[in-house]
């Protein structure tokens, strides 16, 4: 994933006594040409160059280079808890739903300051209006995480069974609520038991 760094490889990046190491290269479309760049320095931070423009977020490059690995260590999708599978759903949705990140980076921003809000308020009418933006955003990126894995479902499938013939995989896409409850009637029964 780009712009993920785990700090011991980091360091070996680093040649001897240099402060920073910068990557670069060209991407060749049907009809132009995008030269990238990046540099990363001792601390971790990241410069991004686009094109000769500087400014840019490390999050244009996974969008110019879109790609999904899966590798020895994505036994965690399996093994490991949900977050990993919606990190990798999520991963997917980004590079085939424009509006994704828009939707994502709002969620996880209403998530936050509404979580905040619990520990101070005293009645469930106080978190309506995080509720209000929060819903829609939530069963929107549901949607989203739904189709992609249904379209990537028969893949991993047949992936699987290359490698492991002796088993029949399937894979379905559950959201973490009832199939058949409305996301809204969930928020506000488990908001309604904090007081009312």
């Amino acid at each position: 994933m780009v712009g993920r760094f785990a700090v011991c490889r980091l360091a070996a990046s680093f040649a001897t006594e240099q402060e920073a190491f910068i990557l670069h290269g060209r991407l060749q479309g049907q009809d132009h040409e995008t030269a990238i760049g990046l540099t990363k320095d001792k601390h971790g931070d990241s410069k991004v160059r686009i094109d000769g423009t500087d400014g840019h977020k490390v999050a244009e490059l996974a969008l110019m280079m879109p790609m999904q690995l899966i590798t020895p260590e994505g036994f965690t999708l399996l093994n490991g808890g949900p977050k990993y599978r919606r990190a990798f759903l999520d991963w997917g949705c980004f590079h085939n739903e424009a509006g994704f990140f828009t939707a994502w980076s709002n969620l996880k921003r209403l998530l936050k300051q509404r979580n905040a809000a619990l520990r101070q308020v005293t009645r469930y009418a106080q978190l309506r209006a995080w509720d209000k933006e929060l819903i829609p955003l939530a069963e929107q990126i549901s949607r989203w995480r739904a189709e992609y894995s249904a379209g990537i479902a028969q893949d991993m499938a047949d992936t699987c069974q290359q490698f492991l013939p002796e088993f029949s995989l399937s894979f379905s896409f559950q959201r973490g609520w009832e199939k058949e409850t409305d996301y809204a009637r969930c928020w506000s029964e488990a908001s309604s038991a904090i007081a009312c």
